[in-house]
């Protein structure tokens, strides 16, 4: 067909264009990408600190053993994430007919955080195509024999997820789709169970080397754990910090990405679970952060080719400086109709008893719960967003239809007749508060998600205990404060308190064996131009040190002795005339 082609050829226009007109830099995990093929090329082996999926890799490292630069493989990028205008097109035409497969053709290449990506080079938008690709073919289905477009279909997700290994996971999902297509769960389980082999089966040369590299068989990447920790850091909100790399590598004594990756990997997912426990209600607010952060906006998406430092040069960097607000306006407002759209379509196939159109769901949803339980960021959602205009389109053919009280043309293979222009406009405004209603309540949760994080905030520093380094996790000494924010902060090598009129604490507890004790720690003060104030330091409830801030300015050096039988609870106190903060840092037992 010459429209898919079309749609193919304007997405592509417009994204070499985009890339022609904004030369933006690689920075980040995009220059880690290219830095990586570059010392395969060189070595004939990825560097020691590889430890995510090769496929984009293998995609750069292949552009440059032909010549081609950064900018060869940003075109190379562009050409495969063109191909995701022809996938939704042909969705769309088998959920909702023809006129919203042109207009998600059209939505997917006029898309501008789509757009604004292709000029970095990353592995969000390849895989997000791959995964699209899948679900097209298993659109593609027999009611009577599956297994063709199973097959096809776990091809795809192999593909997906030698590029990120989250599409795995993916390809049993696809029995929801089958089911829709079959109206036979045997058939649609035993469809899913070959969309499932022909994934690991594309995976397995990655098994193979991952035995020999590793002595293991798995098919996924090795930074599970690290990331998880990422997200589950309290000290900054779940944000990635060079302080986190530092603590981790005191406290293990081995460098971030650095060998042995297993081991490193699965200690640091140990460690990520240890720190959710501890404080499950902050952890809870971290992950509706990470959901917020995951679909919230797309303005994030044009910090890494347009405003992150160094990316571009002048008069470019100028010029989008200057229209920001316009440009990260609209690029939002497009996605809000976008993710509204698709959730009114969603609902509209429930309600017009179409299971089919509610096949793309389940991929969402365990594309969104992945990134919340371990680590998001914006870019993330982007294999989402492109599994949403089919919906979306079709949303937006049918409120057209309503509205006019157009009667809904027959769809291809629909299992109820279309509804009557009465009823069609029934299932909009039913649709839409549906969609207004899961909105609202997505803003109160992320309200109640920014309390918690405030009223139940706890820190984590690398301390020294008897020759050894741990983590020491502090949290409010007062946790029922009437709701009031946690006074603790961190830093990778120590806890601060805030300070009021009120005195507030923060407590740990040390895992120390019976005898004598000697504990070391620096405090220091930040208040400036207040006289008054105190702060001391506790051992199980008794107290052993009081030192006015005023001695604290330029830090103090404490040492205490002590005996004890096991554990021990270390608490630091404060309060000062006006806001300010006391650090404990040091940490040292011995």
């Amino acid at each position: 067909m010459w429209l898919p082609a079309l749609l193919y050829v304007l997405a592509l226009g417009l994204r070499l264009t985009w890339i022609g007109l904004v030369p933006s830099k690689p920075v980040g995990d995009f220059a880690m990408y290219l830095e990586s093929a570059t010392y395969l090329l060189e070595h004939g082996r990825f560097d020691p600190q590889f430890i995510y999926m090769p496929g984009y890799v293998l995609l750069a490292a292949g552009v440059q053993a032909l010549g081609g630069t950064w900018w060869a493989t940003k075109v190379a990028g562009a050409l495969l994430a063109a191909a995701g205008a022809p996938l939704v097109f042909g969705m769309a035409r088998r959920l909702w007919g023809g006129r919203a497969a042109t207009v998600a053709g059209l939505l997917y290449a006029l898309w501008p955080g789509g757009i604004g990506v292709a000029s970095v080079t990353g592995t969000d938008i390849p895989a997000a195509v791959l995964v699209a690709a899948a679900a097209w073919a298993l659109l593609q289905a027999r009611p009577d024999t599956p297994w063709r477009a199973a097959l096809v279909a776990g091809t795809f997700f192999g593909l997906a997820a030698w590029i990120r290994a989250v599409a795995l996971p993916l390809a049993p999902l696809s029995v929801f789709f089958l089911r829709a297509r079959t109206g036979s769960w045997r058939r649609a389980t035993a469809g899913a169970a070959c969309t499932t082999l022909a994934a690991a089966l594309v995976l397995a040369p990655w098994g193979f080397r991952n035995h020999a590299r590793y002595g293991a068989w798995f098919l996924t990447d090795s930074h599970g754990g690290l990331t998880a920790l990422v997200g589950a850091y309290p000290n900054s909100d779940g944000q990635f910090t060079r302080a986190l790399n530092r603590m981790v590598e005191t406290v293990t004594g081995t460098p971030w990405l650095g060998e042995p990756h297993r081991e490193a990997d699965a200690r640091a997912y140990e460690e990520a679970k240890r720190w959710t426990r501890f404080e499950p209600r902050y952890a809870l607010g971290l992950a509706i952060q990470r959901a917020d952060k995951l679909l919230s906006n797309e303005r994030s998406l044009l910090y890494w080719p347009l405003y992150r430092d160094g990316v571009l040069r002048e008069p470019a960097a100028g010029f989008f400086e200057r229209w920001r607000p316009e440009i990260e306006r609209a690029t939002d407002l497009f996605w809000w109709a976008l993710l509204a759209s698709c959730l009114a379509g969603t609902v509209l196939g429930a309600l017009e008893r179409r299971p089919e159109t509610l096949g793309l769901l389940p991929f969402q949803l365990a594309l969104a719960g992945v990134y919340v339980l371990f680590f998001a960021e914006s870019r993330y959602h982007l294999p989402i967003a492109v599994l949403a205009f089919p919906n979306a389109a079709g949303c937006a053919v049918r409120a057209w239809d309503a509205v006019r009280l157009r009667r809904v043309p027959p769809l291809p293979d629909a299992p109820a007749p279309a509804p009557a222009p009465a009823k069609a406009l029934w299932n909009l405004a039913a649709a839409l508060i549906a969609t207004a209603l899961v909105l609202a309540l997505s803003w109160v949760t992320v309200s109640w998600g920014d309390s918690l994080r405030a009223r139940h905030r706890f820190a984590v520093h690398a301390c020294e205990v008897k020759g050894l380094w741990h983590y020491c996790l502090w949290r409010s000494a007062d946790p029922g404060r009437s709701g009031r924010p946690s006074p603790v902060k961190g830093v990778f090598d120590g806890v601060g308190l805030s300070l009021g009129p009120e005195e507030t604490g923060a407590e740990t507890l040390l895992a120390l064996g019976p005898g004598s004790h000697r504990l070391h720690a620096q405090l220091t003060a930040i208040a400036p131009g207040q006289t008054g104030g105190e702060a001391s330091l506790l051992l199980d409830g008794r107290e052993r040190a009081r030192v006015p801030l005023s001695r604290l300015h330029g830090g103090l050096g404490l040492t205490l002795s002590f005996e004890t039988q096991g554990a021990v609870r270390l608490a630091i106190r404060g309060t000062a005339p006006q806001e300010g903060q006391v650090w404990l840092e040091g940490l040292r037992v011995e």
